[in-house]
Parts: C-alpha cells; sequence; structure tokens
C-alpha cells in the first residue's frame, strides 16, 4: 500500500511538471505583438585565433553581458509566465499587482540596439586585454518568436610587452619614478593588460605621495603605448603630463604640526602654543591636561622638517582612531606659504568621546536542563584611565536560577562574577618591544576575573582567571593574538552526600569537578 501510494503521488507530480513544461514554453510567447521576440541570450564563436586564454577572456566577458534573458528555475521561466498570467494590475486586485511586480519577471524583449551594443562592448574589453586587431560581427536569429544572438569573434594574437621606458632627467619626481619602476610589474613578455596598467599606475603614485609629492595625482601618470614594433610587441613609455601643475612637481617636508586634544567644531579657536613631545618640536593645546604628553607623542609619526609621507599620514590617523578614545579624527595638510612652495602644515584635531561610560543589561534564562531565573549584567568603561588612552572596563554580572518541575525538589541556583580588564594602546612586555609603525594599534591586555557559583544542595564552584595578552592586526583581514599567561583556577567546595552520590555514578562527572589549576 505505501508503494502504491508513492508510485502515485510520483505520477502525479511528473504528469504536473510535463505539463507545466509544455504550458510554460508554449505561452510565454502567445501575448507578444507581431514584430516582438522575447530575447534569450548570447552566445560566441570564433573566426580563426582561439586559445585557452582567448576562450576564457570570451566567455567571461559574455556572461556578464546585458541585457541577461528571463531566469529558469527548472527548465521554466517560471517568473515570466506568472507576470504574464497575473492579469490587469490597474484592477483593484492587490494580490494580481503582488504577483506581477514582487514575484512575476516582465519579458526581455529583443532589439536591435542589444546586438550593437554588445558587439562594441566585446570588442572594447578584448582591446583592453591586448587583442587589439579585433573584429566582432554580430547576428541574430528568430524562431517562434525567440530571438538568440550569436556573436562570431574574429581575434588575432595578443600584443606582448617588450620593454617599457620611464621618464629620464634629474628631477627628483623623475628619479622617484624610476626607483618606482625597478619594482614593474609589467614584465617583458607579458601580454598588455589596461587593467595592469592601471594597477602600475596607482603603485607608482603611491610611491611619489609616500616621497613627498603631496599634491601629485595619478591621473598626471601617463603610459604611452607604440605598437609599431611589429610581431605584435608594444613598448610603453611612462611619462608625466605637460599640463601637470608647479606644485604637483615639487617634494614638500612638514613645517609645523599642530595637535589639538580637545578639538570641537561648535568650539572657538583654540591657542595652541610651541612644546615638544619626545624630542620633536610641535604646537599643542596646554589647557587640556587629559592626556599625559608622551602618550600623544606615540601615536605621532608626522614631524617638523621630515619629507612628506601618505603612509605616515595614515598611520598617524590610524593609530589615534585605534586608541579608542577619540570619536573623531581629523589629519589635515595646507601649504605653509603660498608664495614659498615645498612646506605643509599639519593640524590634527582631536574630539574626545565620554571618558566614563556605564551600561546595565537585565536578562531572562532558560535553560534546556529546566533552570530559569533574571541575570543582571553592568560594565563601566574608563577611557582614558591613566592618561595614556588605557581602557578600564569593570563588568559585573549575576543571576538567581530557579528549577522548574514537579521532581526537583525547589533546586535553586545563585550566580556572582566580578571582572577587571585594561587595554593598553600599546605592548608592555618583560622586556624590549619595538611598537609597530603602521595604520593598527598594538594593545596589551590584562584581565583578572572571578566567578563565585552556588548551586543548592550540591556544590559551591569558585573560579579565577588571569590574563595577560597581547593583540594587534597585520592587515584589515589578519588579527593575531597572544596571551604569555592564562590561567585558570577552579575549586569545588561543599560537596552534598546527594552529589557525592552522584560523583560515584559518573566517572565523568567525577573528573570534571576534581579542583583545577589550568595553565595554557
Amino acid at each position: 500500500m505505501y508503494l502504491f501510494n508513492n508510485t502515485y503521488f510520483l505520477t502525479r507530480f511528473l504528469g504536473f511538471l510535463v505539463t507545466a513544461i509544455l504550458i510554460s514554453s508554449c505561452s510565454t510567447t502567445k501575448y507578444l505583438d507581431s514584430e516582438e521576440s522575447l530575447y534569450v541570450g548570447t552566445n560566441y564563436k570564433f573566426e580563426n585565433y582561439k586559445t585557452r586564454n582567448a576562450k576564457r577572456e570570451v566567455k567571461s566577458i559574455v556572461s556578464d553581458l546585458q541585457p541577461k534573458a528571463n531566469k529558469k528555475f527548472l527548465g521554466l521561466k517560471m517568473k515570466l509566465w506568472i507576470y504574464l498570467h497575473s492579469g490587469d494590475t490597474t484592477k483593484k486586485s492587490k494580490f494580481n499587482k503582488f504577483l506581477r511586480t514582487k514575484v512575476g519577471e516582465a519579458p526581455i524583449l529583443y532589439e536591435e540596439e542589444i546586438k550593437r551594443r554588445q558587439s562594441k562592448i566585446v570588442e572594447t574589453h578584448l582591446f583592453n586585454a591586448g587583442y587589439f586587431t579585433t573584429d566582432v560581427q554580430a547576428t541574430s536569429e528568430t524562431k517562434n518568436k525567440k530571438t538568440e544572438i550569436t556573436l562570431n569573434v574574429n581575434l588575432n594574437p595578443p600584443y606582448k610587452i617588450d620593454s617599457i621606458f620611464f621618464p629620464q632627467g634629474n628631477y627628483e619626481l623623475y628619479k622617484i619614478i624610476r626607483s618606482a619602476g625597478e619594482e614593474t610589474g609589467l614584465n617583458r613578455g607579458n601580454i598588455y593588460n589596461l587593467e595592469n596598467v592601471r594597477q602600475e599606475k596607482e603603485r607608482i603614485y603611491e610611491v611619489l605621495r609616500n616621497n613627498g609629492f603631496y599634491f601629485f595625482r595619478s591621473e598626471y601618470l601617463i603610459f604611452d603605448l607604440d605598437t609599431n614594433k611589429g610581431n605584435n610587441k608594444l613598448n610603453i613609455y611612462v611619462n608625466v603630463k605637460p599640463t601637470t601643475p608647479y606644485e604637483a612637481l615639487i617634494v614638500y617636508r612638514i613645517n609645523d604640526v599642530y595637535i589639538n586634544t580637545d578639538y570641537s567644531i561648535n568650539t572657538d579657536t583654540v591657542t595652541l602654543v610651541p612644546d615638544t613631545i619626545k624630542g620633536e618640536p610641535l604646537y599643542y593645546n596646554e589647557v587640556d591636561k587629559s592626556f599625559r604628553k608622551i602618550a600623544i607623542g606615540r601615536a605621532i609619526f608626522i614631524r617638523k622638517d621630515e619629507i612628506y609621507s601618505r603612509k605616515n599620514h595614515k598611520a598617524t590617523l590610524g593609530q589615534f582612531m585605534g586608541m579608542g578614545t577619540f570619536k573623531f579624527v581629523n589629519v589635515r595638510f595646507t601649504e605653509a606659504d603660498s608664495i614659498t612652495k615645498g612646506f605643509l602644515n599639519s593640524y590634527i584635531n582631536l574630539t574626545k568621546l565620554p571618558k566614563r561610560t556605564v551600561t546595565l543589561e537585565l536578562e531572562a534564562v532558560s535553560k534546556s536542563n529546566n533552570y530559569m531565573g533574571p541575570g543582571l549584567r553592568a560594565s563601566a568603561r574608563n577611557r582614558n584611565t591613566f592618561r595614556g588612552a588605557e581602557l578600564l572596563v569593570f563588568n559585573l554580572s549575576g543571576s538567581f536560577e530557579q528549577q522548574i518541575g514537579k521532581n526537583n525538589g525547589g533546586v535553586n541556583s545563585f550566580e556572582f562574577g566580578p571582572e577587571v580588564e585594561i587595554t593598553f594602546p600599546r605592548f608592555i612586555t618583560p622586556v624590549y618591544v619595538r611598537n609597530p609603525v603602521g595604520f593598527y594599534t598594538p594593545k596589551t591586555r590584562v584581565v583578572v576575573g572571578y566567578n563565585y557559583l552556588k548551586r543548592t544542595g550540591f556544590f559551591n564552584l569558585t573560579s579565577l582567571k588571569l590574563i595577560y595578552g597581547f593583540k594587534w592586526k597585520e592587515n584589515l583581514l589578519k588579527d593575531h593574538e597572544l596571551n604569555l599567561v592564562n590561567i585558570n583556577y577552579i575549586r569545588v567546595s561543599k560537596k552534598s552526600d546527594a552529589f557525592q552520590q552522584l560523583l560515584e555514578d559518573n566517572f565523568l562527572l567525577q573528573k570534571v569537578s576534581k579542583s583545577n589549576l589550568l595553565l595554557e
């Protein structure tokens, strides 16, 4: 009987599926006008030159072409079918309107412009990939009001890089460009690719920005191609636009550094007075005593008389943001003198977060062992504990739980646990370790915690923990954490007779219930 029912169900389902296929295949075009046809997709074929690299390039381009044909599900254009059969949405039928606008999909109709646009896009992409002498002819074929486009790709071998030349001369700008060119990724024998050229341009631009060319922009670099060498080879000439402004051609140094640790957009101008931090001269807000100067000095990598460096600019910005003490950090530069070029003033404006915050959380707990009850978590933060941007966090948690059930005898549980954590925005180690220079702030973390659990009628459990370790980021996606000390002490006391009996009956429970000192 069971087999019969399943066979009957399967037969009905397959019948429905075949019927749906037949209906959808013939009914998605009958609503089109006589001159209209449904666009069903684009394929391609090669006329002559064809390699694995060329096939991969064309396939990638065609797969991204727009428009996309109407979507299929199990071979059916179900969304299109729903759209066409959802009725007149101008009538007061919210369901029909929902089907057409939210579930259905409007028909993608073929137009001659699609064919012209797609062939042009493929030609452009192939040109940018080194296939300079490419011809793409598009044809279309319509059957039963369904039109498919075919791209006939006539390719010749791609152009490869023979040599790359950098500007000559004794100008500092040209010297830096030539030095950067020693690590170019545009190597001899590589197939020319516009994206690789763009990446090389950005790389040289970053090198220039790290060597004092503050006003230089990547668009001032031009890469000229010479394809007259023959044998599908080309030379690349890197040059600087003749219209590049003068200030972009010279090296800039840092003149004065101004730092305001209590900046607010609503506050009148604060007087900054000459000072020295870690031996470096700058202008500082003497009125604000919130921070020790040495703590601020650790985060500043912009120094008087040094050549401007984008790397140091970003490192200063990142170090201050990573302290966790400032809400906004702004590092900007202006020309020190409009007449005498080559010097920048740096302004570091810091807007502080509230120094102290307190949060309270009330929660209700329900566990699989029928324990239920309220819990409370409190947290107090001090973001500048010792005037060095140290973050001190005091957490306090407590809960009371009652075991619910007929045979539980009103067993309850009480838990209480304070924890203190302090984070320093630098490495603090037994031996000297240099703090890494970069966008991300290294941190030292010390945690001391205590927890007390009382299970009425069974046992008391006390635990202590001590953690001393470090956290730092290598880049946006890679974090590191190293704990030099990680100690956990667990002690079980006041064991009841009932609990002792459970231990005798359960060997695993007996092992985990012993007092332990864990060193990790």
